[in-house]
């Protein structure tokens, strides 16, 4: 009997179902194995550290066959080491002792010269290789708030490498999170298809007046990004003591394509705390695009310890943007909150979601937990618009003070049509379950089951 060749298709499902690193085992039993191996090897290139993998890698990146493959790029630049390597001949060695003995800057220098000289050479490797790949769509530069970077891995990695090559030509997604005294070098950067920009910022003790300059610039490459932006993230550190956000979004200016909007920052507000009484900047730049907005999400993060108080409001800042939320968000179906700032009283929460829980896909909330009676608020919201149940709802994940029968009970009923459920709690109570989590957990699971079927 003939043999029947088996179709590449059929060789990627079974991939699917083998973890990478057998798959490299297996790339020499036939053709469709090599290949599958190749691609995930090379498909997400991480540039982390240097050493002699790294260089292989940019070696193996130069070959246009494996440049190919790569899809992602993530470069978290180094430490370079300052170690000075001692001369192979014996002359030199001896007049660099004679050296150190005459000038006791010598060794410094020396030192400060190897780190330049390594660095220049890690750029170039790094440029030769990546900045020739074709088919990236998506690149991520992280830095890691250490105080001791190398500021020249920052600006190469940034602009000759998305200026000067065509790396930057088949960028669908780009993650910065780079020292904020490097943006300005993105404002002369053209990236043609860029669709989600999430952008990390951390001003540290930058004066005020010095970090609004900086974003000035910066903001000019966003602004560049109307006709394709989609998806905008900003992510603000606890670090940043003169960070202004309602600055940045002043300066912002419509983006036609634009679904989804997250914002984390501090949850005390610090970063957008505006005078209440009139909508602040951030609030303004969410209601122009409010018609076309089909996700949101506002989370709170890590808060600084201040020496000076805050006005109370600013921990608001939340509630503010949903009060603005109306009929005119008309495409929204998700939304991610932090309800923290709620404590006392969720129904300004409520009043929100009254208005959009008919068109609701999906919904997270997040940093508080909820007793059961905000659980049978939460489902009377939904109630309203579908006969006593959540017709929409697709995507729950909410906190609970406990867990108990009566609430999956109440959320099998009330949101009969979900596919994914995510309860976290502390507590477990019901003696019906003897007190056990994992019959809990595992009814819960059981109910998402018989909704997805």
């Amino acid at each position: 009997m003939p043999s029947i060749a088996v179709p590449f298709d059929v060789w990627s499902s079974i991939a699917e179902y083998i973890t990478p690193d057998t798959l490299v085992a297996l790339a020499p039993v036939n053709q469709a194995f090599y290949d599958i191996a190749q691609k995930v090897k090379y498909q997400v290139t991480d540039l982390v550290t240097y050493d002699k993998n790294t260089k292989k890698l940019l070696k193996d990146l130069q070959d246009p066959s494996l440049g190919s493959l790569v899809r992602t790029v993530h470069i978290r630049p180094w430490k370079v080491s300052d170690v000075v390597k001692p001369s192979p001949r014996r002359p030199y060695r001896a007049i660099a002792r004679v050296y150190s003995f005459l000038d006791e800057d010598y060794a410094v220098q020396r030192a400060k010269e190897a780190v330049e000289k390594r660095l220049r050479k890690h750029i170039q490797l790094v440029l030769d290789a990546v900045g020739k790949l074709q088919n990236v769509v998506e690149y991520r530069i992280e830095w890691d708030e250490t105080p001791g970077y190398h500021a020249q891995f920052f600006q190469a990695f940034l602009y000759p490498l998305l200026g000067d090559t065509s790396f930057g030509h088949s960028l669908t997604k780009f993650s910065l999170k780079v020292p904020v005294e490097k943006l300005p070098g993105l404002a002369s950067v053209h990236l043609p298809l860029l669709q989600e920009l999430d952008v990390h910022l951390s001003t540290g003790a930058l004066p005020s007046q010095e970090v609004k300059d900086l974003v000035d610039s910066f903001v000019v490459f966003i602004n560049n990004l109307y006709p394709t932006l989609r998806s905008f993230a900003v992510t603000s550190t606890c670090t940043s003591q003169n960070l202004d956000l309602n600055y940045l979004f002043r300066l912002l200016g419509k983006f036609p394509a634009l679904r989804s909007l997250a914002l984390s920052t501090p949850w005390d507000g610090v970063h957008v705390w505006a005078p209440s009484g009139e909508p602040f900047p951030l609030q303004l730049f969410i209601a122009k695009h409010a018609r076309q907005l089909e996700e949101l999400k506002f989370m709170g993060s890590r808060i600084a310890n201040r020496h000076v108080p805050l006005d109370p409001e600013a921990k608001t800042w939340i509630h503010r943007l949903l009060a603005g939320i109306d009929d005119n968000y008309c495409l929204l179906s998700k939304l991610e909150v932090d309800i923290r700032t709620f404590r006392a009283d969720l129904s300004p929460f409520f009043l929100c979601l009254d208005k959009i829980a008919s068109q609701l896909e999906s919904l997270v909330l997040t940093e508080y937990p909820l007793a059961y009676a905000d659980v049978e608020s939460l489902l009377q919201s939904f109630a309203h618009h579908g006969h006593g149940q959540a017709t929409s709802l697709k995507t729950l994940a909410i906190c609970l003070r406990c867990l108990t029968p009566e609430v999956i009970d109440l959320l099998a009923y009330g949101f009969p049509h979900l596919r994914s459920l995510e309860l976290t709690f502390t507590e477990v109570s019901g003696a019906h379950f003897g007190n056990q989590v994992e019959k809990l957990v595992g009814r819960a699971l059981h109910i998402c089951a018989e909704n997805v079927n």
